[in-house]
């Protein structure tokens, strides 16, 4: 938010609520940017295909509500965009026999309503569906 800071001053004895006084200029506090704090997956990796696995970030931060978040996944193709900028923290994927390899997960983070490709940025690293 936005403050100002004052000191009052006033000899002693004096009935006065103050004498002279001295302000800041406003001083604006805020958070930063957005800072990815984990990304986390509900089953234990390598998986086979047919398992549904769920990844959850979690984010700290940021100058506006609620964080948008942004997932990537990596195979032998690339880098493709699966879930776009939304305030939902996780994203869903049950492989299927085609997606036998290795794979990579990358969740981008950022303050609602800003125009930067993200704030902070978190990879799963290398894991495999056998």
């Amino acid at each position: 938010g936005s403050y100002y800071i004052q000191a009052w001053a006033r000899q002693v004895g004096s009935s006065l609520a103050y004498e002279v006084f001295r302000s800041t200029n406003q001083l604006v506090v805020s958070q930063g940017p957005a800072q990815l704090v984990s990304l986390t997956s509900n089953v234990s990796l390598p998986a086979t295909p047919g398992t549904t696995i769920t990844w959850t970030a979690a984010a700290s931060g940021g100058t506006a509500g609620p964080l948008q978040y942004q997932f990537w996944r990596w195979d032998s193709t690339g880098w493709v965009m699966v879930q776009n900028y939304s305030p939902l923290n996780s994203y869903t994927w049950t492989p299927t026999a085609g997606d036998v390899g290795d794979h990579a997960l990358q969740v981008w983070v950022r303050s609602a309503g800003s125009s930067a490709a993200y704030e902070s940025y978190k990879s799963s690293g290398i894991f495999s569906i056998n």
